[in-house]
């Protein structure tokens, strides 16, 4: 399935809070789907765009272990099983500082 950025231009219908194709995904986790919730909703909550007008999201591994109740190990597995799956793209904004996170739909 191919996913896209959400972008200021890109209209999502009111209450999206369990996007349909995350039951199609098998192999990713029930806390990796919590996870991915999360970080979309985060995103469109705070509304920070690039100069692409691409939505994004910047959280610490330990904020989201935090709010989301998991350990930083889970958290690290969920990153990595929604980024090779094209769910989420991370991208570095250097050292000591927290990754730019898209989420795709």
């Amino acid at each position: 399935m191919e996913h896209d950025y959400i972008t200021t231009k890109k209209e999502l219908p009111e209450g999206v809070y369990y996007p349909k194709f995350l039951q199609d995904e098998i192999f990713l986790s029930a806390s990796a789907k919590q996870q991915y919730i999360y970080l979309l909703e985060k995103t469109l909550k705070e509304e920070r765009s690039d100069e692409l007008g691409r939505l994004y999201t910047e959280i610490s591994i330990e904020d989201q272990a935090f709010h989301l109740s998991k350990s930083i190990a889970t958290i690290k597995r969920g990153l990595l099983d929604m980024e090779m799956m094209n769910l989420i793209e991370r991208k570095r904004q250097g050292v000591g500082k927290v990754n730019r996170i898209y989420v795709l739909v």
